[in-house]
């Protein structure tokens, strides 16, 4: 099932250079994907795309090779 409600805390830092920091909360177990989008609207990185529980999951990402910048 695709969630229907859930929470995505701050992004941190943002614009970032290497790494960010975040949290998503999911009301109910389901599908998620999670993309890094570029001011033109491009998707350049896939941070997670799976089954995932209920609940608070937390990510952290490190040497992503994009320039540092505003994304979405």
């Amino acid at each position: 099932t695709t969630p229907q409600q859930f929470y995505l805390s701050n992004v941190t830092p943002n614009p970032f250079n290497s790494a960010i920091n975040f949290s998503v909360n999911l009301k109910q177990a389901g599908k998620l994907k999670i993309t890094l989008i570029n001011i033109l609207g491009e998707i350049v990185n896939t941070i997670y795309d799976g089954i995932s529980d209920a609940g608070t999951k937390h990510f952290s990402t490190h040497d992503i090779s994009l320039p540092g910048g505003v994304y979405f």
